[in-house]
Parts: structure tokens; C-alpha cells; sequence
């Protein structure tokens, strides 16, 4: 007896077995990639592009994960241009005098060199950064001092920058000396080269050894001769390609030397001082250097990690601005796929999702600096996979992208992606299939004409055979039992 239903129980379970996995060879579509990627496009300034690609997928479930992709930076160019920025920084004792909210010169321009690096290495990875700095010990090139040679490692830099704290001021300002140590520290590579220099006066020395001391009420000769020296070494800086930022600081009344005097004893001091340093620097309409910044001591921390970290960043790449993409989408992938992000946008905001009248969302970037690449994800699911109206078409993800942006000199560009990645819902391949190649000998005795498709008639032939064999099943079952 207890043979008799564990034989029942098997043939059961056989019929079960057919009956499962006649459904689960019913479904044998998958959804193919026929391109994983549209072109690179490029846009006006020469090293950005914006693309579109597959980065993730899985064929069984119809799923696919698209990349939106701007770039604005030459860095993943196969010969991309590294820069150099030697920083430049003042170390004489007007350094230490005190901005009117109680820090020192000294360490608000350092403190700010600090956050500039950190921003630059956030821009960019193809990039080296030394420091100068530079006092009046003597009237030669000696009193410029490098602090740190150009590196890559953004701890190393760091570091020099944070030891400057703890130096000692010395007398005396050699501009002069500081760009000529940072100008031979360069390579001599054909590289974006970038001096910033961070100062608080006019120079008293410079490398052919002249001291001329400080500016009082009066512009002396040998004040003058200085001034040109220093002058003509930014502009040697400048003519051999090194792109020159200059900040100056301090040139006001409301700055005090350490005891609370005022660090001008008159305004005529005052003005005989911006005198000279528009002998050295000229002014910010018209300036020696490519950008010269001449800013009160309260605001140095905003000129240093905005604006000249934008000049840095032109350097780097242009600046995009106002950039807004818009991603169209044709009827299939709207009517036909599940749409979701992956994450959000590395920069701006974004339409929730597509909009159901004209098929786009809308992705306000804002401004991309040089040297910054953005990017957002998004899943493309298909809703079903045995849906014959887009059964073997091929099916591109988007119709086109539109990139809109202004550049630096408030001139629109509009540029339009009209590649691709391009999907298919199709058959999957079966073993015997993928074994038969064009290369193949023919056997005479199969037959030239395809197979027929096993579908809902094989299913419902396996299921009926299924119930047949398992009415006979129980027959015999209780036959035999009542002739026991």
C-alpha cells in the first residue's frame, strides 16, 4: 500500500514538473542591446562633450540604466594639458597686521589659499601645486623661498600651506624674488602654467639689489626703480604664457599694526602706497598681470575662493553658464517602459519625470566649471516582455538631447545630440541555435524550413497529457486496492 502512493505521489510530481517548466519555457524574450552608446559630441570650447550610454543592464527582466554625461574638462582627452599653479604668498611683518575683525593678514590670505586648493582638486585631478613665499632679508633672488615644489598630492600641499602659519615673519617685501623662484620651479613642459600671487604692499627689495624701503609720504627714485624691476618680471611671466593673478591687500586705513596703531599713519601714506603699487600692478580695468585683484582685508577670503578660483578654473577649462539639457524621448520608450532615477544629479535640479505632453525632462545644471564633469542616471525598465507590437524593433532610448549654455563672454550656445543607445526586444537564442554557424555542413535530412514556434498549444498538449496520466494514475491506484 504505502509503495502504491509513494508511486502516486511521484507521478504527481513529475506532472508537476512538466507543467512548470512548460510555462517557464514560455517566456523566451529578452531585451538585446543593439548600441550601448550615442557619439561624443563636442561643444564649442574645444574639450567638453556631452554623450549618452548604457552603464548597467539586464536582459531577463528588460531593465536598462542610461548615463547622461557632461563633461567639461580635458582631462579624459588621451592628451590632456596639466596644470600648474605655484602659489605666491607675502611673509613680511605687515602680514601680521589685523583686519578689522581681529585676524591677521597672514593668516585670512593662508587660511583662503587652504580652501582654494581643496576647490581646485575638487575641479581637477590633472593638476600640481607648489608654494612660494617670499620677505626682504636680502635684495637678492634668496629671498624668495620654495616652501613646497609642485606636487599632485593634495595632503602634501596642504600641509606646506599650514606650516606657513607657524613661520616667522621677516623684514623687507621682494616680490621680485617670489616670482622668480616660482617662474624657474616650472616644468618646462608645455603646460598650463598659473601664478597667484597673495601680497599685502608694495615691494622695498628685488633680486638686482636694490632696497628701497617702505613707501611713506613721498614716491622715492629708488622706490621707483624697484617697482619697474618687479613689474617687468610679471610681465615676463605673463609674456611667456604663465597666466599671472595677482591680489593685493591692505591699501586702506582701517587695517591696525598689532599694538592698535593704524597701519597708515595719514592718507597721503595711504595714497603715495596705491600710487606705487599701480607702478607695479596696474589697475583691475588695466593690469601688469592677466588679473590683478585690489580688495579691502575684510573681503580676501571671497576674491581668493571665488573669484580668482575662477580665473584658475578658465585656465583648467571654460566655464559653462546656465547650462540647461533637456532629454526627449520617443513614444515607445514613454508607452512601452518603467522610468525611474538612479540617484540624483551630480549638480542642479530635475523634472521628477518625463512629462507625459511633449516626452522630456528638464535638467537645470547651473554653471559647470573648467575642469568639471556632470552626470545623472536613469532606469528604463520594460513593462512587458512579451509585447509583440515592439517585438524585433530596434528602439533608441531618446530621440535627441538639447544642451543649452552661455560661456564666459554671455554668448548662447545651443547644441543637439541626436545619437543614441538603441535597444530591441528579441527571441533568445537556444543551444542548438548558437551551434549552428554559417560554417556548418547541412545535413540533407533536416529539413531547410525553420522549426515550428512551441506556444500556448504545446502548454495546453503538456498540461492535457499531465491530467491524463494522473486520472490513470489514481485508477489503477484504487483498482488495485480493491483487489487486495
Amino acid at each position: 500500500m504505502e509503495k502504491k502512493l509513494l508511486y502516486f505521489l511521484l507521478a504527481i510530481s513529475i506532472v508537476f514538473s512538466l507543467f512548470s517548466s512548460s510555462f517557464a519555457s514560455d517566456s523566451k524574450n529578452e531585451l538585446e542591446i543593439v548600441k550601448s552608446a550615442s557619439e561624443t559630441k563636442k561643444i564649442e570650447n574645444g574639450t567638453g562633450y556631452i554623450s549618452k550610454s548604457i552603464v548597467d543592464s539586464n536582459s531577463e527582466t528588460g531593465e536598462v540604466t542610461i548615463e547622461l554625461k557632461l563633461s567639461n574638462t580635458a582631462q579624459e582627452t588621451e592628451n590632456a594639458s596639466e596644470t600648474e599653479i605655484f602659489l605666491i604668498i607675502d611673509n613680511s611683518p605687515s602680514m601680521d597686521f589685523l583686519a578689522p575683525d581681529g585676524q591677521s593678514r597672514k593668516n585670512k590670505i593662508l587660511d583662503s589659499a587652504y580652501k582654494l586648493t581643496q576647490e581646485v582638486f575638487k575641479l581637477t585631478s590633472n593638476v600640481k601645486i607648489g608654494l612660494v613665499d617670499f620677505d626682504g632679508l636680502t635684495a637678492t633672488i634668496y629671498s624668495g623661498h620654495v616652501r613646497q615644489e609642485l606636487t599632485n598630492n593634495e595632503e602634501t600641499i596642504l600641509k606646506a600651506i599650514s606650516d606657513c602659519k607657524a613661520r616667522s615673519t621677516t623684514s623687507g617685501t621682494n616680490i621680485d624674488a617670489g616670482m622668480k623662484r616660482a617662474i624657474d620651479s616650472f616644468s618646462k613642459t608645455d603646460n598650463n602654467k598659473v601664478i597667484i600671487l597673495l601680497t599685502d604692499g608694495v615691494p622695498t627689495h628685488d633680486t638686482k639689489g636694490i632696497t628701497s624701503g617702505n613707501v611713506e609720504e613721498e614716491i622715492s627714485d629708488k622706490t621707483r626703480t624697484v617697482c619697474e624691476n618687479t613689474k617687468q618680471t610679471i610681465l615676463e611671466a605673463k609674456n611667456s604664457g604663465i597666466y599671472t593673478i595677482t591680489m593685493l591687500t591692505g591699501m586702506d586705513m582701517k587695517d591696525t599694526e598689532e599694538n592698535g596703531n593704524p597701519a597708515f599713519s595719514s592718507e597721503k601714506e595711504l595714497k603715495a602706497n596705491l600710487e606705487a603699487a599701480e607702478l607695479v600692478f596696474g589697475t583691475s580695468q588695466a593690469p601688469t598681470a592677466n588679473k590683478y585683484y585690489l580688495v579691502e582685508s575684510t573681503n580676501i577670503e571671497n576674491v581668493i575662493t571665488t573669484d580668482i578660483l575662477k580665473d584658475v578654473s578658465t585656465q583648467i577649462g571654460k566655464s559653462l553658464k546656465n547650462v540647461k539639457i533637456v532629454d526627449y524621448f520617443p513614444q515607445d520608450i514613454v508607452e512601452n517602459f518603467e522610468f525611474e532615477y538612479v540617484g540624483n544629479p551630480t549638480n542642479g535640479t530635475i523634472s521628477p519625470e518625463i512629462d507625459s505632453e511633449n516626452y522630456t525632462i528638464e535638467w537645470n545644471v547651473g554653471d559647470v566649471p573648467g575642469g568639471q564633469v556632470v552626470t545623472v542616471r536613469y532606469k528604463l525598465k520594460l513593462k512587458d516582455m512579451e509585447n509583440e507590437k515592439i517585438f524585433d524593433r530596434e528602439i533608441a532610448t531618446n530621440e535627441k538631447v538639447v544642451l543649452d549654455y552661455n560661456d564666459e563672454d554671455g554668448g548662447k550656445h545651443e547644441i543637439e545630440l541626436t545619437s543614441s543607445p538603441v535597444i530591441k526586444l528579441t527571441k533568445k537564442t537556444t543551444q542548438s541555435q548558437e551551434s549552428t554557424g554559417s560554417n556548418s555542413t547541412k545535413d540533407p535530412t533536416v529539413s531547410s524550413e525553420p522549426l515550428p514556434k512551441t506556444g500556448l498549444g504545446v502548454t495546453i498538449l503538456v498540461i492535457l497529457l499531465g491530467i491524463l496520466f494522473s486520472v490513470l494514475v489514481i485508477i489503477f491506484f484504487y483498482k488495485s486496492k480493491d483487489y487486495k
